[in-house]
């Protein structure tokens, strides 16, 4: 994509138009404000067009400046920096053996196939590792996710075969990002990533904004701890979770998939290359809904077009539709059946079909 030259990069502010002039069709925008007041765990729609904003809407005690608890997206994030790692040369190669990180350690259960598990399989839960299940991963970060513990987990699966959703698997490449750049995950973010982009800024570029309106920190994941300072939850060895735990404006969402939207390019700077944003959104997997998986990116559609999508529980979502130089950013309360699909399916992509206007 090429950047709209009527509009300036949204580092610190986005810019605003009329969705007519950018070929959306503003009636199914207004159908599509009149659904969501009467979606009660609907908390914000961000929709980006060409690079500006065509329609922004916060309900039900969503609000434009909240740092949200975003879930899974947080996977996403962490596939970025991951990328931007690899390519500043603190790892090799995706196809790095995990233990080859840990000489010091000796897991359990030590077979042939833990010593076969990459940063790839990581990358696109496919380890074969067996993870804690969903009802016990709490108490396993906040009291025992030690570096021995998450290595003596067993083998279920051959490495590479089987797609597995879980949390160790990005748990595991967070202990590793800090271990091979001396930061925390947060800095390393704040350093490559967050800082370039106007991520965890206001709009006048002052960090840190929820120090001074501490209402700004909507609540965190029921899981993890916290840091006392940043958005972003810890385990009990303090190191910022992989999985989950990040909690970002609906704006900066949107920043992240516009990020991914223009291939990497911020700016003069390319903070990511093409080469590895294709290679993260390409399907390596699929999941039991039969989306395609990439490096904790899915591979989805809507109204007949393709999408690149950071998902998290409870409808918290950044959608990419390239074709349609279009991104989405949604938050719900995070509550199983989200509605943000069907809004996608019925009515923000529907609006933005060439036909549309």
């Amino acid at each position: 994509m090429t950047l709209n030259p009527l509009f300036n990069w949204p580092t610190r502010e986005w810019a605003t138009a009329l969705p007519e002039t950018l070929g959306v069709n503003g009636d199914i925008l207004c159908q599509l404000d009149a659904e969501a007041q009467n979606i009660e765990k609907l908390l914000s729609i961000l929709v980006i067009r060409s690079g500006a904003i065509v329609f922004e809407g916060y309900y039900h005690g969503g609000q434009r400046d909240l740092y949200h608890n975003v879930n899974s997206v947080t996977k996403s994030v962490l596939a970025t920096l991951i990328g931007i790692a690899l390519e500043k040369g603190y790892f090799h190669s995706l196809d790095q053996s995990l233990l080859s990180f840990f000489p010091e350690y000796t897991p359990a259960n030590l077979d042939e196939r833990k010593q076969r598990v990459t940063l790839r399989h990581l990358l696109t839960m496919t380890s074969g590792l067996q993870a804690p299940s969903d009802d016990t991963i709490d108490h396993f970060l906040e009291d025992s996710a030690t570096i021995q513990r998450l290595l003596d987990l067993p083998m279920r699966d051959e490495p590479g075969e089987v797609y597995y959703y879980n949390s160790v698997d990005p748990h595991l490449l967070t202990i590793l990002l800090t271990r091979v750049t001396g930061m925390t995950t947060a800095q390393f973010a704040r350093t490559y990533l967050f800082d370039t982009l106007g991520i965890w800024c206001d709009s006048q570029g002052n960090p840190d904004p929820w120090l001074q309106q501490p209402s700004l920190a909507g609540p965190m994941h029921p899981f993890g701890l916290s840091d006392g300072h940043l958005p972003w939850a810890v385990d009990v060895q303090g190191y910022y979770i992989g999985a989950f735990g990040l909690r970002l404006t609906t704006r900066e969402m949107a920043k992240l998939g516009y990020l991914y939207l223009m291939r990497g390019r911020w700016g003069e700077q390319q903070v990511l290359s093409s080469a590895f944003i294709e290679e993260a959104t390409s399907e390596h997997t699929r999941t039991p809904r039969n989306d395609g998986y990439g490096y904790y990116w899915y591979r989805s559609g809507f109204a007949g077009y393709s999408a690149e999508c950071a998902i998290g529980f409870g409808g918290q979502i950044i959608a990419v539709l390239p074709q349609l130089d279009l991104v989405v950013a949604t938050t719900c309360e995070p509550v199983p059946g989200s509605p943000t699909r069907r809004l996608l399916e019925d009515f923000i992509v529907p609006a933005c079909k060439p036909e549309s206007v």
